[in-house]
């Protein structure tokens, strides 16, 4: 990724920001060639999650807590990396999940 970045920002001049990541104008879903990011960018976020939680689920078994509840719980963080995983992936695809036009009034 940081050659990418590099190559992008130092030979290309092109701003290595949120448009980039996302492939402006066109989209992730909409070029043939973008579109094989969305599991790159759906894993990595997944995984190092997922990583960094089974890490903490090791140390909470070696200093002797159940582990039942540290099952439980790592089970219960794993779902949310999961869920957060798509929400980022959403928002990357366009999906906005509040209507900044909309009002509590109705």
């Amino acid at each position: 990724m940081n050659s990418v970045f590099f190559y992008a920002r130092r030979y290309s001049h092109i701003s290595t920001d949120w448009n980039f990541a996302t492939g402006a104008p066109t989209g992730l879903l909409h070029d043939a060639w973008n579109i094989r990011l969305v599991p790159h960018y759906t894993l990595g976020v997944f995984l190092v999650l997922t990583h960094l939680l089974l890490g903490a689920r090791v140390v909470l078994l070696a200093h002797g807590r159940p582990s039942g509840r540290v099952n439980a719980w790592t089970k219960a963080g794993i779902a949310a990396a999961a869920l957060l995983a798509l929400a980022i992936l959403s928002g990357m695809c366009g999906v906005h999940l509040l209507d900044s036009t909309a009002t509590l009034a109705g």
